[in-house]
């Protein structure tokens, strides 16, 4: 009995000796604890404060938002008010282009009615009083623009021939003649034929070069005179005033211009120049200064009298050459030149000035001819009698 109860007691005292040591390994916890919440509480104050800052930060960016929103709506319906505005002054704009439209069309036929009205004017007094009374007719205009790819020239050349026609005339049509073109070219004119009905287009389905758009233009020309323009302005049309007047004071059937200083155009295209104006003066006698300068100022009654052949470059000669041989009488003017500056030129190359050789060598013999007046007459009486059949191929082409 008492064996076990002094190994109870033994048991037991171990079991102490052991909760002794669980108590010390406790209580060396409770100091890391200690040592960790230590650590843990500045962390936790720095944090606090750190979300202090955010709210804070957050609260200024809300305000920002709201000030931002508020801006923008300001800002929309500012533009709504503007957009209002652009709608009410482009139907002010379009109100306004639709009045000057029908105020040129007023003009227009105002101006017509006053000429009907002197020529009866006229035909009365002359039947009360025996004898005519001069009256102004101020001559029809038909502008001629062959065109091949002058997308870059050619909006500003109508809206210069427009100007210069309606200054001089007050019956006149512009035809431009599409070689072909394979740019924008033709849709700008198509869009400035539907604004203005004074503008005519005429289109190739094959390229057919200077000669063969010249033929075309010429042969749709309808007016008592007929002005022949590149695209790419190489002189003022507002010239047209001063070639009418030199054709009405001197008598001239035929005006042609001539560059002041040809030497703009470079040392080469000069040479060229020089030289075929030299070959054209020793074939023909004609003492022209300028033959191939597009400026070109005519009677009807000169292309009703001559048949023009050339495809290419050569036709500005054989128009000069054949008018001279059929007795018109043609004057030369000077016009200040200006060099092309936007677009390609397609009248200098190797090939357009074989062509124009090889043409020369065919029509030689038939510029050389001179008609007799008689001919002439009988030529432009057929033709005035068939005007409807008058260069039937040339008028082929479409026509927008």
């Amino acid at each position: 009995m008492l064996r076990a109860s002094s190994q109870l007691v033994d048991v037991s005292l171990r079991l102490v000796g052991v909760n002794l040591r669980v108590v010390s390994v406790n209580l060396r916890l409770v100091g890391v604890n200690l040592r960790v919440v230590s650590v843990i509480t500045p962390l936790v104050s720095a944090t606090s404060q750190l979300v202090s800052v955010t709210s804070q930060l957050v609260g200024v960016t809300n305000q920002r938002i709201s000030a931002t929103s508020q801006l923008v709506s300001a800002t929309s319906q500012l533009v709504r008010v503007n957009s209002q505005r652009v709608r009410v002054n482009s139907q002010r704009v379009s109100a306004t282009t639709q009045r000057i439209r029908a105020t040129s069309r007023l003009v227009r036929l105002t101006s017509r009615a006053i000429h009907r009205t002197a020529m009866k004017t006229q035909t009365s007094l002359f039947g009360i009083i025996g004898c005519p009374i001069s009256v102004m007719r101020t001559p029809s205009v038909s502008l001629v623009i062959p065109m091949f790819n002058e997308e870059l020239n050619i909006e500003h050349a109508m809206t210069a021939a427009v100007e210069a026609c309606t200054k001089y005339t007050d019956d006149y049509e512009i035809i431009i003649v599409d070689d072909a073109s394979t740019d924008q070219s033709p849709f700008l004119v198509a869009c400035r034929a539907a604004e203005n009905p004074c503008i005519r287009m005429i289109r190739h389905e094959h390229n057919r070069k200077l000669g063969g758009s010249l033929k075309t233009g010429f042969a749709a020309a309808k007016k008592d005179l007929v002005l022949y323009m590149d695209a790419d302005l190489p002189f003022d049309p507002d010239a047209l005033g001063r070639a009418m007047r030199a054709m009405a004071v001197t008598g001239a059937d035929l005006i042609a211009g001539y560059r002041l200083d040809r030497t703009l155009e470079g040392p080469r295209r000069t040479l060229y120049s020089y030289l075929y104006n030299g070959l054209i003066g020793v074939l023909f006698g004609w003492p022209h200064r300028d033959i191939n300068f597009s400026f070109k100022l005519m009677k009807r009654e000169v292309l009703d009298a001559v048949e023009l052949k050339s495809e290419g470059s050569l036709i500005d000669a054989e128009l000069i050459v054949k008018a001279k041989n059929r007795g018109f009488s043609i004057q030369q003017i000077g016009l200040d030149y200006f060099p092309r500056m936007r677009g390609e030129s397609h009248l200098s190359s190797p090939g357009v000035i074989l062509k124009i050789f090889a043409e020369l060598w065919k029509l030689y013999p038939e510029m050389r001819e001179v008609v007799p007046a008689e001919e002439v007459e009988r030529v432009v009486r057929e033709k005035r009698s068939a005007a409807g059949d008058v260069h039937v191929a040339d008028r082929q082409p479409l026509e927008t």
